[in-house]
């Protein structure tokens, strides 16, 4: 993964995909990605893992303002393979470190 691709926030701040996966894994910032459907993070997510199933060529020449139906969180134009890739591994490695603590603890019984 390259940390130099830059991604920007809601707020329009530059940041490395790194970065942004991070801010987005604080406890107190979990809001700003755990309602999202169909928008952001869950296209990113879908992008990376079945890239068949993403077409976003569904919102060509339409304006960005233009509201979304049927999404929650951030507008799913902003969704990239490398964010998708980004965060799934993050969650990969964070599910294998918890399986490992586990299995670690069922070990000392």
């Amino acid at each position: 993964m390259s940390s130099q691709v830059k991604q920007k926030d809601e707020a329009g701040a530059e940041m490395t995909l790194e970065q942004l996966v991070q801010y987005y894994n604080q406890p107190e910032d979990w809001t700003k990605a755990a309602c999202d459907h169909a928008g952001h993070w869950e296209t990113s997510y879908l992008w990376y893992l079945r890239p068949e199933c993403v077409d976003l060529s569904v919102y060509a020449g339409r304006p960005a303002s233009e509201k979304l139906v049927g999404l929650m969180g951030q507008d799913p134009r902003l969704a990239t393979v490398a964010l998708g890739r980004a965060a799934t591994r993050r969650i990969v490695k964070g599910m294998v470190a918890k399986a490992k603590e586990l299995i670690g603890e069922s070990g000392n019984r």
